[in-house]
């Protein structure tokens, strides 16, 4: 239970403009009571976190296909492969929360 409810939190920093990259205002929010605009909030954000993973799927895909320079600066191949992994599985987790969320404020609509 502490999980799912660590994961809604995630959701609600994420929602307030984390993954968009800006921060709604106050006025932006729709009210706690409108749950048809609150469920098309959280699958709008889903839908921004499930792009977020496949971009850095991709991003793993091409690191581990990159040759390593044999001079200049090190390349932190597996760092950079790991980094993104962990990213992937943390976006998909949070869109499920996110989505999860859309269809709890789906059902209070009706």
């Amino acid at each position: 239970m502490n999980r799912r409810l660590g994961g809604w939190a995630v959701v609600a920093l994420l929602i307030v403009g984390m993954a968009s990259g800006h921060a709604l205002a106050v006025d932006e929010m729709p009210s706690i009571t409108n749950h048809t605009a609150l469920a098309s909030m959280y699958a709008a954000e889903a839908k921004t976190l499930r792009e977020k993973a496949a971009a850095h799927q991709l991003m793993v895909e091409r690191y581990e296909g990159a040759t390593i320079p044999s001079k200049g600066i090190a390349f932190p191949k597996a760092a950079l492969v790991q980094h993104c992994r962990k990213l992937v599985a943390s976006y998909q987790q949070v869109a499920k929360d996110a989505e999860e969320m859309a269809k709890m404020e789906r059902e209070l609509a009706q």
